[in-house]
Parts: structure tokens; sequence; C-alpha cells
């Protein structure tokens, strides 16, 4: 018979972070939750048993299995997980800026690949070529609609369509809401002096 072997859980891995690497979310753990947290997104966020072990929490593969997965679905450790990968995302930027510079510098580079990341640096710059894109919509207006919406701020005024619209030669239907017009609706503004040519504005 085989002879059973105790599993023994591994020590805890001290992580020394001082306060001013760390953002607020990550200051509102634990010292053993920040661990954890530090764990998790180091290996990618997907052994909550493993991270939680490095930790410092004990118990069985199953506690821990539980117990990890209660840390890593606990709103302040998620905030947490945010926070802490934005900073490890913000420390590589230097180190991508630089490989990005030596890859620009080295003369065994493709022109193809130089011009992509002289494009990326561009662009995330702000000296990029922007693109503007105009939409124009044309809306055509019957003559009918026109006279419909004439009728209707008239009513909204108190006024009455009839003194409005009658000497264009329009009658309007108040029983069936019909607005016939009897002839092309034409606009002579009032104040324009007769000199024998007048500006019209056709509906």
């Amino acid at each position: 018979m085989p002879k059973m072997v105790r599993a023994h859980n591994p020590p805890r891995q001290e992580i020394a972070l001082r306060d001013y690497e760390v953002g607020p979310d990550m200051l509102a753990l634990t010292d053993r939750q920040r661990a954890f947290v530090f764990h998790l997104v180091d290996q990618g966020g997907l052994d909550h048993h493993r991270a939680a072990s490095k930790a410092g929490y004990k118990g069985d593969t199953e506690t821990l299995r539980v117990t990890g997965w209660r840390l890593a679905h606990d709103e302040r450790i998620g905030l947490a997980m945010i926070e802490e990968a934005r900073r490890r995302l913000h420390a590589t930027a230097i180190l991508a800026a630089s490989e990005l510079h030596k890859i620009l510098e080295d003369p065994t580079t493709s022109k193809m690949l130089k011009l992509r990341g002289i494009q990326m640096v561009l662009n995330r710059t702000g000296l990029g070529s922007s693109q503007t894109h105009v939409v124009k919509h044309e809306v055509t207006v019957t003559d009918e609609q026109k006279i419909a919406d004439i009728q209707a701020m008239a009513e909204k005024l108190g006024l009455d369509p009839t003194k409005l619209l009658g000497s264009y030669g329009i009658t309007i239907d108040h029983d069936a809401s019909a607005l016939t017009s009897g002839r092309e609706l034409t606009i002579v503004p009032d104040d324009e002096p007769d000199e024998g040519l007048e500006e019209e504005e056709t509906w």
C-alpha cells in the first residue's frame, strides 16, 4: 500500500509594497488581500487558488479554491485589481516607448515597420492625421406641409389661420382638417421698397 504524504501549504511570499507604490483602492485592503491582488494580477488573474495560497491564506485545496473565488469576486478587491493592472501598464509605458525608439533607430528595421512605428507615435501624441465626416440631410417640404405648419403655429398663438392664408387663395377646411391651395404660395416681404424689382421667397 503506497504511503500517504500529507500536502503542506507553500510558505507565504511576503510582498513589500510601499504606500506610494499603490493606489487608494489597494490601500483600502488588508495586507493579505493586497498580496492576493498582487499575485492574481501577476499570474494573469486565472488561478484564484494559487493566488490565495501565495498570499498566505490557509487550508486544503478545496478551501483555498473557495477562498480565492470569494476574494476575486469581492467588489473592493475587483477595484484594486483594476487599479494595480493600470499601475503596471503605466509603468511599462516607459519601457515600451524605449523599445519603440530602438526599433525606429535600428538601421536593419524595415521601412514598413518603421512607418507603422512612426504612425503609432504620431497618433498617440496628437500629431496624427484626423478625418472629418460631414453628413448632409436634404429635406423636401411640400406646399401642403408648409401650410399645415403655418396653421398649427397660428392656432398655437391664438391667431386665425384663415386670415393669414386666405389672401393667398388657400382654403382651410376646419371640419375635415384638409388644406387646399388655389395657387403657388409666394410671400413678398412688406418692408421691401417697390422699385420694380421685388425679392420673392417661394415656398
